[in-house]
């Protein structure tokens, strides 16, 4: 016979009740120095084991042979039939089909009678809220004075509900929720023991979902592994709970602060897999309560609550960009909805609702405006004195940019959102870092300008490798949450990386077999450096979807320097590693020793 997940990993004993030490730590004390009570009264959330712990409580006090700290032996006669649901002197009673004052008599009747095979005669009574005030009056006598023998275990999800003068002659046993990080290991240890791969963002917003529950998240992990049969997926689990995760409702604020157009139909599109209103607003609570808190007092606020790392990366990523009374306005709003949802209301006239809250939420000071705006200026103590000054920028680039005197705000959310790419960079890319930081970036309506000094050639030949720039965009145009081509300009050139229209429509070779030709620049510099060539109108933009490898200009063009083709050739050697290569030697400095070997090998 198939057993659900929830019924098979129940706990047989006290170290395998999960969440709740409080609860368990009182009553093997209590079993330890012999203090049982005769009658507990067990509250708590649904789901948080108050029944497995009287069914484990039961099996100590009867135990034949406990061990260790009175943990209940599991082999035993009294602890195979307590587990099996045979042992006749553990009775579980239903509360809310048996609330009459004549089920209350029956068992009056039945407490006086001594134990047929066990120690303890243990009555458990579940949802014990739902009896009637007779049936509870008609207790009080039993429930005050029970047999030696008798112990009398109550649970109820609603405590409030239980008159008075019952809790008082119980020793009352809180429940609380079972935290998300809990649920989480114990759903990590359970795919472990079923053999199932699982994807850990998957598990998360399974124990989200479950909202301290540990059998709702059993549940939810045995429909995962009913639908999918290798592995525990997020989009399968998406699917379980009708969409909208909580990495879903996060984007959903990303994409309302970066282009709100997009956003409605991405709410659209969550309410059109079957996502409850009432669950998108609770997510959208959590987040605006998470913000708001983030941005009050700080990342050490964000220690305690049940986030991963890359939720609090979130948070602290996206603070700026929100103000603290839309924000509260936010959650009110939230507050106010959801009761408003179980009555039924059109997801578009919702998702209007949403949107516009969302979008109110945001800081109006770090809006990016539609005209250019610099991310980035180089900094000298960044740069190693790589010469990036005003006088080094062409007229060219002025012209075609703007001065940094617009009005720009240095401050503004396309520049925060650069920072957090340099740092990414600076921790994982150290030489595209390099050379972007020689650099004025400026970002425009669908592109983004890198402006090269005359003199930074070295980064402007690293900067334009294959995979450099390739990688480049696909970081810059993630963080803007939308496709941007790359301008590169140097001197009075000007070249364009357009953003490929299949991710898969350049080759990009990686690992060792790379070849040197495979990392020349896409833009290989022609004549000498800062001076226009004239085979090639500047205006004129290079197809990158062609699969083959640029390769490097013919000499034979045009004359060119022995710096370029000393970089070149160190471009080659090093497969586009060079970090910074300062311009501080010409071809009359070179030692006499360098021209000698040249005549040498000419001869």
């Amino acid at each position: 016979m198939y057993l659900s997940l929830y019924r098979r990993y129940r706990p047989q004993n006290f170290c395998e009740i999960v969440g709740q030490d409080a609860a368990v730590s009182l009553i093997l004390k209590a079993i330890q120095k012999g203090n049982i009570g005769h009658a507990y009264l067990f509250s708590g959330p649904r789901g948080s084991g108050k029944t497995s712990l009287a069914r484990v409580l039961a099996k100590a006090v009867n135990c034949i042979g406990p061990e260790g700290d009175y943990e209940p032996c599991g082999r035993c006669s009294s602890c195979t039939s307590i587990q099996n649901g045979e042992n006749l002197d553990v009775i579980e009673i239903d509360g809310a089909s048996n609330n009459g004052v004549d089920e209350v008599r029956e068992l009056k009747s039945h407490v006086n009678l001594s134990p047929f095979s066990s120690k303890k005669k243990v009555y458990i009574i579940d949802e014990v809220h739902m009896l009637s005030i007779s049936a509870f009056n008609a207790l009080l006598k039993t429930l005050e004075e029970p047999p030696e023998y008798v112990i009398f275990v109550l649970a109820t999800t609603e405590p409030h509900k239980v008159p008075a003068t019952i809790r008082s002659r119980c020793q009352n046993v809180p429940f609380h929720r079972v935290s998300e990080k809990v649920i989480l290991k114990h759903l990590i240890e359970i795919c472990q023991q079923e053999d199932r791969l699982y994807e850990e963002n998957a598990l998360k917003e399974i124990s989200r979902h479950a909202d301290g529950s540990l059998r709702d998240a059993l549940s939810f992990l045995e429909q995962s592994f009913t639908l999918e049969d290798s592995k525990v997926t997020t989009d399968g689990i998406s699917m379980i709970l009708g969409g909208a995760s909580y990495i879903d409702i996060e984007k959903a604020f990303s994409i309302t602060r970066t282009s709100p157009e997009r956003s409605i139909h991405l709410l659209r599109s969550m309410f059109s897999k079957g996502a409850s209103p009432s669950h998108i607003l609770e997510y959208i609570f959590l987040i605006a309560r998470n913000l708001w808190l983030a941005k009050t007092w700080g990342k050490g606020v964000l220690d305690p609550l049940d986030l991963t790392e890359e939720e609090q990366a979130f948070l602290i990523r996206e603070e700026s960009f929100w103000e603290e009374k839309g924000l509260l306005e936010l959650m009110e709003f939230a507050v106010r909805t959801i009761p408003l949802t179980r009555y039924g209301m059109r997801t578009d006239v919702l998702c209007g609702m949403i949107t516009s809250m969302v979008a109110n939420a945001m800081n109006s000071r770090v809006q990016v405006s539609g005209s250019s705006q610099e991310l980035f200026t180089p900094d000298s103590d960044k740069v190693y004195d790589a010469g990036v000054r005003e006088d080094n920028i062409s007229a060219l680039q002025k012209k075609t940019v703007g001065s940094p005197e617009n009005g720009n705000d240095r401050s503004s959310e396309g520049n925060v959102l650069f920072q957090t790419l340099l740092q990414s960079l600076l921790e994982n890319d150290i030489q595209i870092y390099s050379a972007l930081i020689t650099s004025r970036v400026i970002l425009e309506e669908g592109c983004v300008r890198i402006l090269f000094p005359t003199d930074c050639i070295g980064s402007y030949g690293i900067i334009t490798a294959h995979r450099n720039a390739y990688s480049l965009q696909n970081c810059i145009s993630d963080i803007f949450h939308k496709d941007l081509e790359i301008i590169f300009i140097m001197g009075e050139r000007e070249q364009v990386l357009s953003f490929p229209e299949e991710p898969g429509s350049f080759d990009m070779v990686n690992g060792p077999e790379d070849t040197a030709v495979e990392q020349v620049s896409l833009f290989p510099l022609k004549g000498t450096i800062g001076e226009e060539d004239s085979s090639q109108d500047p205006s004129d933009h290079i197809d990158l979807s062609d699969e083959e490898p640029l390769q490097s200009c013919d000499p034979g063009l045009g004359e060119v320097s022995h710096m370029s083709r000393l970089l070149e050739d160190v471009l080659s050697v090093t497969k586009g590693e060079l970090l910074l290569l300062d311009n501080f030697e010409t071809e009359d400095d070179l030692p006499e020793t360098h021209d000698n070997e040249s005549e040498q090998e000419e001869v």
